[in-house]
């Protein structure tokens, strides 16, 4: 082998070792924690699916008090039919009246065309309704 070709072995062999040498402590390092010490949660998801239905999704999510690791299963994943009541969506803006309409108690959606207005007999609507100019 000539002088020249044996440098660029060892430099090659160097540059090599290197990055292994540079590379295993961080390997060793995520390794190190064997999340023993986890506290977690269950988080219910609803998602509208349809018109008529959304999916209930039930997860626990774990993480590692540490290392920071996040660990998150899924407990199931069902479709149920919404649960519509009857909901304020607020007061009308100059207008003694507060409108309302029907949502799912689960997932939140709205009926389509549910929504209706009522006269307001909240002390605070009325008194918002008066002091407000007409434009």
């Amino acid at each position: 082998m000539s002088h020249d070709r044996k440098k660029a072995c060892f430099a090659l062999f160097v540059a090599l070792c290197f990055a292994v040498g540079v590379s295993l402590p961080v390997s060793a390092g995520a390794v190190k924690c064997c999340h023993r010490n986890m506290s977690g949660t269950i988080v219910h998801e609803y998602v509208k699916r349809d018109e008529g239905m959304h999916w209930d999704t039930c997860r626990s999510v774990l993480q590692c008090q540490n290392c920071g690791y996040v660990y998150s299963s899924q407990i199931y994943r069902k479709p149920k039919r919404h649960v519509f009541i009857c909901t304020d969506a607020g007061h009308v803006p100059g207008e003694a009246e507060h409108r309302y309409e029907k949502r799912c108690r689960d997932c939140g959606c709205a009926e389509t065309g549910s929504a209706f207005l009522l006269p307001c007999c909240k002390p605070c609507c009325s008194k918002r309704a008066e002091g407000q100019a007409a434009h």
